[in-house]
């Protein structure tokens, strides 16, 4: 009987080795994220912006609420040591009313996996088939928001995320994100966006940010 446990013992422990992921192998990588996400947006320096059309002023973040948001991840992982990714983000309020609203964010970003350096330079070696993975990152692109008054123009994006591996292909774990508003299209009109006179330029962009935390979904695809 206790042979057999051993034996048992000696199969499981081999099968859990043989599933870590080897993430120095690097691999193409997806990822769906999802969580709540909240506005900060700088009411006092929008308003100073629009000081020449006081009619504006408060309007845009008077109608903006915070929601449910969904990221959609694609990128390729560098040896372990980092991964280019491209996201897209989405996120909205009333969605089934006629004053519905909402932003969207398309971004180019940077990982960096610290705990692979680590691994390289200070970990023995059976702490190196490791089956968990954190990194921070950073990038920028597009964005755009609004409900009946609107901004779109470029967003900065950062944060940090970690995951466990179950198996060498699936991993669960959480995340944060930040994105900066650089936006300086401000719109009257955010369904005619396009028509002259709908659209006021700000002199500085950064007038706030979004902010998503929640869970994540990551799919690792290792030659």
């Amino acid at each position: 009987m206790v042979r057999h446990f051993l034996l048992a013992a000696l199969l499981c422990s081999h099968l859990v080795h043989a599933a870590v992921p080897d993430f120095s192998a690097g691999g193409v990588v997806f990822g769906l994220q999802y969580g709540p996400g909240s506005w900060f947006l700088d009411g006092p320096k929008l308003n100073e912006q629009l000081k020449n059309f006081p009619l504006e002023q408060g309007l845009l973040t008077g109608t903006t609420l915070n929601g449910q948001s969904a990221t959609v991840r694609l990128g390729y992982n560098i040896l372990g040591h980092a991964t280019v990714e491209g996201t897209l983000t989405a996120t909205g309020w009333n969605l089934f009313e006629p004053g519905r609203g909402g932003a969207g964010f398309g971004t180019g970003v940077l990982h960096w996996h610290p705990l692979q350096l680590v691994d390289q330079l200070y970990a023995p070696a059976w702490l190196k088939e490791r089956a968990y993975d954190a990194s921070l990152f950073f990038g920028m692109g597009y964005g755009i928001m609004g409900q009946t008054r609107g901004l779109d123009g470029l967003v900065w994006q950062w944060g940090a995320d970690a995951r466990w591996y179950f198996g060498k292909s699936i991993g669960l774990g959480l995340f944060v994100r930040s994105t900066q508003l650089a936006t300086t299209n401000y719109y009257i009109d955010f369904y005619n966006r396009s028509v002259a006179g709908n659209t006021i330029v700000l002199a500085d962009g950064g007038v706030g940010s979004f902010v998503q935390f929640g869970l994540d979904l990551t799919l690792r695809f290792a030659p």
